[in-house]
């Protein structure tokens, strides 16, 4: 994976978890209740699209809703079972890979948006510090595609076919300028 030397900016402000953000991330959990995600679906259906275009926990406190407990998504109970399945079993995997390395530190999975149909998510994967992540559903199912404590590089987004609608920031890293631009999808 590449790494840009600039680019903080991008994963510091969404990689709440890590302890480099500008927010506090609030972790769901058995007492809260699950946040309810703007939901957008195709302007031409007449009827509720029964599988919205775009899932945005991005306006959550921290930017994203954050899972630390495998038994209960109820905060991504909306998302594609798939999703959330591709979700659990990350979790308990971050969970068991780490919680010997790091007993006190957050170990989570920040979910910010889910693009159902495009099959594409972005968040944040937390343990013993933490990187921005995007998914893509993929012929195997979900798959980390993107990790990075940096912007994210450009041409990674556009080789994925990321959808910039994906994006919380939508700012990447442009090698050749050398410099942070709006990604076009």
């Amino acid at each position: 994976m590449r790494r840009s030397t600039v680019g903080l900016l991008i994963a510091a402000t969404i990689v709440v978890g890590a302890g480099v953000g500008f927010g506090a991330s609030r972790v769901i959990g058995d007492d809260d209740p699950a946040p309810t995600p703007t939901q957008t679906t195709s302007a031409t259906s007449a009827t509720p699209d029964p599988e919205p275009t775009l899932l945005d926990y991005s306006d959550r406190d921290g930017g994203e809703v954050v899972l630390d407990d495998p038994d209960d998504l109820s905060a991504i109970a909306d998302a594609p079972r798939d999703f959330r399945e591709f979700t659990e079993t990350a979790l308990r995997e971050l969970i068991e890979q780490n919680r010997v390395a790091c007993p006190d530190g957050e170990i989570s999975v920040g979910v910010s948006r889910i693009m159902p149909r495009a099959g594409f998510a972005t968040g944040a994967v937390n343990a013993c510090g933490g990187y921005v992540a995007v998914w893509k559903r993929e012929s195997t199912g979900w798959n980390e595609i993107i990790a990075t404590q940096e912007a994210i590089i450009c041409s990674d987004l556009t080789s994925a076919q990321v959808p910039a609608d994906l994006l919380v920031d939508p700012r990447c890293y442009d090698e050749e300028a050398q410099d942070l631009v709006a990604y076009q999808g």
